[in-house]
């Protein structure tokens, strides 16, 4: 190799050694701006509830249920998650998109002990505070 090649080698070394360090640190200290924001919604739980139980009449009559004739509107909810658990653990559920009348009934129901139906408002995944009524049969 000649001597003006190894001198030209030799300072595309030097500059690629040198520059680009400076051309990297050039590339992450840019700056930039914008704006972000951001909103917090805290869900109350549903109050008002019109709801009306109906308990098995005796052993032979199995089934069991509830009627929600409706209940104040949460301000941001999307819908609602109506339950309906029942002394023996078997439960229904239901989704509702506004305070609408909503009726819920469970078969195999047992005669005696507390029903209770929760209503839980919800924004996406997000629920806030249940309102809860009870009745024992």
């Amino acid at each position: 190799m000649s001597l003006r090649r190894r001198l030209l080698a030799a300072s595309l070394l030097l500059l690629v050694g040198v520059g680009a360090p400076a051309a990297a640190w050039a590339a992450f200290t840019a700056k930039a701006s914008g704006t972000a924001r951001a909103a917090t919604l805290t869900l109350q739980a549903p109050t008002n509830a019109a709801v009306t139980f109906t308990c098995p009449a005796n052993a032979n009559q199995s089934v069991g249920g509830v009627s929600i004739t409706g209940w104040d509107a949460v301000t941001g909810a999307t819908s609602y998650v109506i339950t309906l658990a029942t002394p023996a653990g078997p439960t229904a559920t239901t989704t509702a998109t506004g305070s609408s009348p909503q009726s819920l009934m469970v078969d195999r129901f047992p005669n005696h002990g507390t029903w209770t139906v929760t209503i839980v408002a919800r924004v996406g995944a997000w629920t806030g505070p249940a309102l809860s009524q009870s009745t024992r049969c």
